[in-house]
């Protein structure tokens, strides 16, 4: 996720839950790797060091006033997002008007983390499965050799029951992942045209 999907995002979850400002930090196991998304263009893009990733018991809340305050805000709700390999960080909603959130804020903010969590881990696999195919492929001579390890790791991110790769060189269906279905021998496929 961009800083630019994450401020369209907060537009539209603003018709959901009204807010001012939306904080998204998150922060590896390490505590090293923090990415901090903003939706405002004139916001500091610097991470503040108190914001930790959630643990485990940690659950959506509204922020007291003084916490809202110290942000320069009258109200907020914050709420943990978790994505893999224990990173972790918030979303964070804030309001100029002091006592915008009510306990009702509280179930629809945990529902835009959960499909923000959902975007992060799918980032993640995509990233994951990029690595995995270059580490495999980078010595292979001939993809065919390799093909049904290219289909597992491709799995992660994308679910597949086979997985066929046609090779244009002949006009004919080479490789596939499986014999999971009809023979690929013969059958026959036409090249695009552009």
């Amino acid at each position: 996720m961009t800083t630019d999907e994450f401020r369209k995002l907060s537009a539209v979850a603003a018709l959901l839950i009204p807010h001012d400002e939306a904080l998204l930090t998150l922060r590896s196991p390490d505590r090293h790797d923090v990415r901090l998304f903003l939706n405002a263009d004139d916001a500091d893009p610097n991470a503040d060091d108190d914001i930790s990733a959630p643990a485990e018991g940690d659950v959506e809340r509204l922020m007291t006033d003084e916490e809202a305050h110290l942000l320069g805000f009258g109200a907020g709700v914050q709420v943990p997002i978790r994505v893999t390999n224990g990173t972790g960080g918030f979303l964070i909603l804030l309001a100029r008007r002091p006592r915008t959130y009510g306990e009702d804020t509280l179930q629809k903010a945990q529902v835009l983390a959960d499909y923000i969590s959902a975007v992060l881990r799918h980032d993640d696999a995509v990233r994951r499965m990029s690595q995995d195919l270059l580490s495999l492929l980078a010595d292979v001579l001939d993809i065919r050799d390799v093909f049904p390890r290219v289909s597992e790791i491709v799995a992660a991110a994308l679910p597949h029951d086979r997985l066929v790769l046609w090779l244009p060189q002949d006009q004919t269906m080479h490789v596939a992942s499986n014999d999971d279905g009809p023979p690929i021998e013969h059958v026959k496929g036409e090249m695009p045209r552009r």
